[in-house]
């Protein structure tokens, strides 16, 4: 994984609160790995609620962001593109944004001077079998624990 932008540290920190993620009900992880053994691919952010809906949000910071060779895993019954209101704006990141969202996937615009995220469009639905509900759960756990790991390397080098 590349190092992360401010801008991308901004607009994550915001999906949390926008999300939910903070409150009882909902469970939030970023850089979720997906696949098996390492896994293969990464979803920015996913959340799971208590009735075992998935959303996914891919976040793009630059219109050369958009047209890199990363993969935008939208895996989840809900699923986004998040964009910050800079790039939404742009002209010639029209025709990027359009050919991302053209299967129902939903787009969220961050404002960098309040520090909000808005839903510009719905996202459609996406029916997920029990199995890959499972799977994802299992993602989730995986990757959640690597946070854990790396608390606890950080609270060592106190």
């Amino acid at each position: 994984m590349m190092a992360e932008t401010k801008l991308t540290k901004e607009i994550k920190k915001a999906l949390l609160y926008y999300a939910k993620a903070d409150q009882a009900g909902v469970y939030g992880c970023y850089e979720v790995c997906l696949g098996a053994g390492y896994g293969d691919e990464y979803v920015d952010f996913m959340t799971m609620n208590s009735k075992n809906e998935f959303k996914s949000y891919e976040i793009k910071v630059s219109l050369s962001d958009m047209k890199s060779k990363a993969k935008l895993s939208f895996c989840g019954n809900y699923n986004y593109l998040v964009l910050p209101t800079e790039l939404l704006y742009n002209p010639s990141a029209k025709e990027e944004i359009y050919r991302h969202i053209s299967h129902g996937i939903g787009i969220l615009g961050y404002n960098p001077e309040n520090a909000k995220i808005i839903e510009l469009k719905k996202s459609g639905h996406m029916t997920l079998n029990i199995g890959r509900k499972v799977e994802l759960m299992h993602y989730m756990i995986r990757s959640l624990s690597r946070y854990l790991v790396k608390l606890a390397k950080d609270v060592n080098r106190l």
